[in-house]
């Protein structure tokens, strides 16, 4: 069994909205922002590579909220499939999620 790490996309939201109470004094500790206040969050998923199959876990829902939703979704989705198209699957494989 192989299981690795698929970073998806890194997108920007804001860093107030992210922490909500708690003050920017404590999070930007951990966790910088930029002027406008945004801070930079990856999107990731496994892949389990066992037997001859290939999981894809969310562990989130967010991979199904990306393709049934409006908004940022479809650009995040074309950066799932393209990653996913360059590191482990074949386009035939691909046609399952599309």
């Amino acid at each position: 069994m192989k299981i690795s790490l698929f970073n998806i996309a890194n997108f920007r939201v804001d860093g107030g909205a992210m922490f909500g109470v708690v003050p920017k004094v404590l999070w930007s500790r951990v966790c910088s922002s930029d002027e406008n206040n945004l801070i930079v969050l990856t999107l990731r998923s496994l892949i389990v590579e066992t037997d001859g199959h290939l999981i894809l876990v969310d562990t989130d829902g967010e991979i199904s909220r990306m393709k049934n939703s409006s908004g940022i979704s479809p650009a995040l989705w074309g950066r799932l499939i393209t990653g996913l198209q360059k590191e482990v699957m074949s386009p035939k494989i691909l046609q399952m999620f599309s």
